[in-house]
């Protein structure tokens, strides 16, 4: 038996190293969404590909099988992802349209994030427009960028619809969009479309740099926070973040590292933004000498959990200084000590750029 066992991981290492992950791989085939939506009465002439990946593939991820074989997965459609996009408009141009497009998909990518009972899918997507001027040429017009996300509670093996929903989701927020830029005039401006800007692919990505600080009753808190995230399109969207945290208790002093640390961002307006925090950590604690006789080893370890919300100065497409204030709920958890919570006040400080 251990021979054979022997032999069969003996062949997957060997074969891993000598033909690569490419060897294993699966794939997903989905619909290009699940509704009939009607076409939008617009001709696009024709459809660019620019993208690096297979013209049907939608996302690709790694799993592992038997516990170490990478798994290359691909979330394909059936048709290639042009073909798809050029049948949402008209076959031909009619009377009633005036304007025509190229366009040019420059990024799309679906893919999911597993959260308790649910998944949380997200598409990426950035699609340049290309509009036909009166020289009979076509001209770079904007971009529309997408962070489309949406939450679903999906079994394993019915999957596939989630993908398939996210895609619906994202096909009428295109439409939409491109309608609306088909209906300004030349001189109008799309500034009310906030996901529709002149970028140069590929798109930079802003970091942010956060300091918090957390007034309590009987501790004060610092965090500084590391954010590297694409631009903002959504108005409502999620980041996820690397933070350290200080904490100074009357009792011991602690630093703690995250382990999970995601935000939910609201766009309130072009200057003001409702940040929801959920933050888990893992400390360090060192007591105070009073308290140091007093403690076992298993008391130097600290986990800690936090949900805050605060309202930040944060000016939409602007590089600059950040900043905000508001409170936080923490539950913190010492062996000896049990769990504690404390309200805090925040005040946040920070830049993007």
């Amino acid at each position: 038996m251990n021979k054979k066992l022997l032999l069969f991981l003996f062949t997957l290492f060997a074969s891993n190293i000598l033909f690569g992950q490419s060897k294993y791989y699966d794939s997903l085939v989905v619909e290009f969404g699940k509704s009939k939506i009607n076409s939008i009465n617009l001709f696009v002439d024709t459809v660019i590909d620019t993208r690096n990946t297979k013209s049907n593939c939608l996302g690709v991820w790694e799993k592992k099988r038997y516990v170490f074989v990478p798994i290359d997965n691909f979330l394909q459609i059936q048709k290639p992802l042009a073909t798809e996009i050029k049948g949402m408009f008209l076959k031909s141009p009619n009377k009633s349209t005036n304007s025509k497009y190229r366009l040019q998909i420059d990024e799309f990518n679906i893919f999911a994030n597993e959260k308790f009972f649910s998944k949380n899918f997200t598409c990426n997507a950035s699609i340049s427009i290309y509009s036909l001027k009166e020289d009979n040429k076509y001209y770079y017009s904007g971009t529309l960028m997408y962070e489309t996300t949406s939450k679903l509670r999906v079994r394993k093996k019915n999957i596939g619809s989630g993908y398939e929903d996210i895609i619906d989701k994202w096909k009428i927020n295109f439409m939409l969009d491109i309608d609306k830029i088909s209906a300004c005039k030349a001189n109008d401006s799309t500034g009310a479309i906030h996901n529709y800007k002149r970028f140069s692919f590929p798109i930079k990505k802003n970091l942010y740099t956060n300091l918090e600080s957390f007034i309590g009753q009987k501790s004060w808190l610092m965090d500084g926070e590391i954010i590297f995230s694409r631009p903002e399109t959504e108005k409502k969207f999620y980041r996820h973040a690397y933070c350290i945290r200080y904490r100074n208790d009357e009792k011991y002093e602690s630093f703690e590292t995250s382990i999970y640390n995601t935000q939910q961002n609201i766009r309130l307006s072009d200057k003001m933004v409702l940040v929801l925090k959920k933050k888990m950590f893992f400390g360090l604690n060192r007591w105070i000498e009073s308290e140091y006789k007093k403690h076992g080893l298993e008391d130097i370890f600290l986990l800690d959990f936090s949900l805050s919300q605060s309202i930040t100065f944060n000016q939409l497409s602007k590089k600059g200084i950040t900043a905000g204030f508001g409170i936080m709920e923490n539950v913190n958890y010492i062996y000896s000590e049990g769990a504690l919570f404390q309200p805090y006040l925040i005040v946040q400080l920070g830049i993007k750029l």
